[in-house]
């Protein structure tokens, strides 16, 4: 078994969000660094159908953005530049919301839910929205209106 310290970080797409939190805000590795490793890991694993939504320019420039406050001096916050992805049924101002249905697939919501509001407020990034059982009706995670062709299930 091999014990992680924060001198030896497992790879950034596996770290644990307290982690992720403590070596960014130690400046042990950057939240673009992690930011750029998650969303290759989601490239990677399309077939996984597990996002709607990919936020990935935001989610770089605001990586950016906390690396420089850091820089700066800045206090650290407990999530700070940690990516947080969030179930498509919750808002978030600005991403598309659409509950895993075609008929919302245009609806963007103007703000943020308390508990995204909460994360943010925390130093989370919003890195992208998850796919989920056709407006959370079953448990199944099957969704046949967004998914890989030839591939419905949802695997997040």
């Amino acid at each position: 078994m091999k014990i992680i310290t924060p001198a030896t970080p497992a790879p950034l797409d596996t770290l644990s969000a307290a982690d992720a939190a403590q070596l960014i805000n130690d400046r042990k590795i950057t939240s673009e660094a992690l930011v750029r490793a998650c969303l290759a890991r989601i490239n990677a694993h399309e077939n996984l159908n597990a996002f709607i939504t990919v936020n990935a320019e935001q989610a770089l420039a605001q990586a950016r953005a906390w690396d420089q406050h850091l820089s700066d001096g800045g206090a650290p916050l407990p999530l700070g530049g940690v990516p947080v992805a969030v179930k498509d049924n919750i808002h978030v101002a600005g991403l598309p919301n659409t509950a895993g249905t075609p008929a919302l697939k245009n609806f963007v919501p103007n703000t943020t839910a308390p508990v995204i509001q909460r994360l943010i407020d925390a130093g989370a990034i919003i890195i992208g929205k998850c796919n989920m059982h056709e407006l959370a009706f079953g448990v199944t995670g099957y969704n046949a209106a967004y998914h890989t062709p030839g591939i419905k299930g949802v695997r997040n």
